[in-house]
């Protein structure tokens, strides 16, 4: 049994990762409408925590929401403290997924992306590309109808990739 940590905004809190991976102890974490600021403010207070195994970081949705694209210095903020706090953990951050808000280009979150997976690859974390799988499914069939939060399918294919990536990460 591993010890599990999700965190970040709803696209976390939202979903019922406990009852899908009951094989391990599993932490949700995630907190509605947080931004990275948000997180990192907290992120000391989990000290006291069980040391996780694997810490899957989902944040930046909703700082893109609010056209906040300058959000790679805090996320790698988060990253050190999580590096610092759990050294023997795996972090692995996921790319923002699309939205469907017409004040959000979707070339601003393929950026913001690219950033992402670069800073994943300079910190020695995973980086999970949901953007890309929800693209070749289908945004529509992978968001609620407010063009951000996740439905059914769209966890089922995100759950999907978390779950190989705890199959294939002894």
């Amino acid at each position: 049994m591993r010890e599990i940590i999700f965190i970040g905004d709803s696209l976390i809190e939202y979903y019922d990762w406990n009852d899908r991976f009951p094989q391990h102890r599993v932490h949700n974490l995630g907190w509605s409408g947080e931004t990275l600021e948000g997180l990192r403010t907290r992120v000391g207070s989990y000290e006291q925590r069980p040391k996780p195994d694997f810490i899957f970081i989902m944040s930046g949705t909703n700082n893109i929401a609010r056209e906040e694209t300058g959000v790679i210095m805090t996320y790698r903020e988060i990253i050190n403290q999580f590096h610092n706090t759990f050294p023997a953990a795996r972090i692995f951050i996921h790319s923002i997924p699309p939205m469907l808000l017409p004040w959000v280009k979707p070339e601003v979150i393929t950026q913001v992306n690219d950033k992402l997976r670069q800073l994943a690859d300079e910190t020695g974390c995973g980086y999970i590309d949901i953007h890309t799988l929800f693209l070749q499914a289908g945004v529509e069939e992978c968001l609620e109808e407010d063009g951000v939060h996740i439905c059914e399918k769209g966890y089922e294919i995100w759950s999907a990739l978390i779950e190989d990536i705890l199959k294939n990460n002894p």
